[in-house]
């Protein structure tokens, strides 16, 4: 279960013991472009499949750019996830959370770790329709 560890005596939130920490995914669709160029990458933008945009909480003004992300499906939280499948994405762009999906509740769940996955990064760890699923991240 996700919830907090100690490391050091230091309370770190949303950390498991296997260093995994909770985060959102959404799919790309033709409202946002994970690849899209905040961290300038436009040359290799375009034949990027395994790319995400990142929230402003990992993109940290511009210091995640290039940072590798390992990805994981949530299989606890009921989602359609790919069993044992982890995907390896780097981070390209920022994604504000006005561009999430309006149906998945309040913007306050993404002001956290979320992540903007291309279709093919998307379709290594997920079936899901609803294009919002919960994930485990390291970096």
């Amino acid at each position: 279960m996700v919830s907090m560890l100690l490391i050091n005596g230091i309370r770190v939130e949303g950390l498991d013991a296997s260093g995994w920490t909770a985060a959102t995914a959404t799919s790309s669709d033709s409202t946002a472009n994970p690849t899209g160029g905040a961290c300038g990458y436009n040359i290799i933008d375009a034949e990027a499949k395994y790319a995400a945009a990142v929230s402003a909480l990992l993109f940290k003004e511009g210091q995640s750019c290039g940072q590798c992300y390992n990805i994981k499906c949530d299989s606890q939280s009921g989602s359609k996830c790919s069993e044992g499948s982890t995907v390896t994405v780097v981070a390209t762009s920022f994604f504000p959370p006005e561009r999430v999906l309006p149906s998945y509740g309040s913007d306050s769940q993404l002001m956290n770790e979320h992540f903007h996955l291309t279709q093919s990064a998307w379709e290594e760890i997920s079936s899901e329709d609803s294009k919002v699923v919960p994930v485990l991240y390291q970096r």
